[in-house]
């Protein structure tokens, strides 16, 4: 949790199917196999958040694969933590511009696809 902001990580300790957009739940039921499962797997996260201690550096470290980390100038995760996550597994970091957690996926997805498909097409 150390890499969101504290009002974030707060947040995610307590957080309810009910708190979040309703687009959320929308997208969710569109591709989920169970889609009425959303309330249970909003409470795991909330679980997670409050039990998740964090990955050793070394096993951050070991991961291989090639990896692209992408966050919002104005997302969750401080944007020190996702510098630090791309240095620490050699990856390539893009911050996306005027956007929050989801606002890039709900107004502007092109903005994601213009970042992620140089990546994909590298790896295909």
């Amino acid at each position: 949790m150390e890499g969101y902001h504290p009002q974030v990580a707060e947040g995610l300790r307590h957080i309810s199917a009910d708190a979040l957009p309703p687009q959320m739940r929308e997208r969710y039921a569109a591709v989920a196999p169970r889609p009425e499962d959303w309330t249970k797997l909003i409470a795991k996260v909330a679980e997670h958040a409050r039990t998740f201690e964090g990955m050793p550096v070394d096993e951050v470290r070991a991961i291989a694969a090639p990896a692209l980390v992408l966050v919002a100038d104005r997302d969750i995760v401080r944007i020190d933590h996702a510098q630090e996550l791309a240095r620490l597994i050699r990856a390539s970091l893009e911050v996306l511009p005027n956007s929050d957690h989801v606002s890039y996926l709900l107004a502007d997805p092109d903005v994601l696809l213009s970042r992620l498909t140089p990546f994909l097409e590298t790896r295909g």
